[in-house]
């Protein structure tokens, strides 16, 4: 891909991914230009397969289908994280000048209170390899080394929304109140993101994943 086309697809990238940090400095949740269908989104689609725009990083495990509720587990990784209205081209510049390649899924992490909807506190591009460069501020953006993580997550098809963001959200917790005995959660809520405007929007897909841990432990 010439440098020409990485910077358009960029740009095209941050339509998806950068509109919401902007909402995050206006302190605004994230809107969409038209209604979603929400229950259309998340409903059970084995036959859906996301469109690969970028590797995933190394020993990631694989998308989870749409609709469905997993249990994934995650190997350590590195990543690349910044803030505000311009965290998308802040990551891009990051890893354009240490020649480092783009992967998919684009994480966006949010406020431990409280729902994922209007709430996001960061974003962060995943290094392909952990041993890719060193963790540490490196202008505006802090690299990042992520310990190995069990999560939760449910697969959506299409753009995001408040409405589908809560109702995903909605279906993790009520997995994990019946699953009270085994797990407890141990993080806020992230979105992993997948694809670029290059998508048709009903193709899109994107995981809402809430990090849990053994809750065997716990006393009531």
């Amino acid at each position: 891909m010439t440098a020409e086309n990485l910077v358009y697809k960029a740009f095209a990238l941050s339509v998806t991914f950068g509109i919401a940090a902007a909402s995050v400095c206006a302190g605004q949740a994230q809107a969409t230009p038209e209604p979603s269908n929400t229950i259309g989104q998340l409903a059970v689609d084995p036959s859906f397969k996301p469109v690969a725009e970028a590797p995933l990083p190394k020993n990631f495990p694989p998308h989870t289908p749409v609709g469905k509720i997993e249990v994934k587990n995650y190997p350590a990784y590195r990543k690349a994280e910044a803030t505000g209205a311009v965290a998308f081209w802040t990551l891009f510049g990051h890893i354009k000048s240490a020649d480092i390649p783009m992967t998919a899924p684009v994480e966006m992490s949010y406020q431990v209170d409280g729902p994922p909807a209007g709430r996001e506190r960061a974003m962060a591009f995943l290094y392909e390899n952990p041993e890719t460069g060193s963790p540490g501020r490196q202008g505006n953006v802090e690299v990042i080394d992520v310990p190995a993580a069990t999560v939760l997550s449910v697969g959506v098809r299409g753009p995001r929304s408040d409405a589908v963001l809560a109702e995903a959200e909605r279906m993790l917790r009520t997995w994990l109140e019946q699953n009270k005995t085994r797990y407890e959660q141990g993080g806020p809520i992230r979105v992993m993101g997948y694809n670029s405007p290059f998508v048709a929007r009903d193709r899109q897909f994107f995981e809402v994943q809430m990090p849990i841990r053994d809750g065997t432990g716990k006393t009531e």
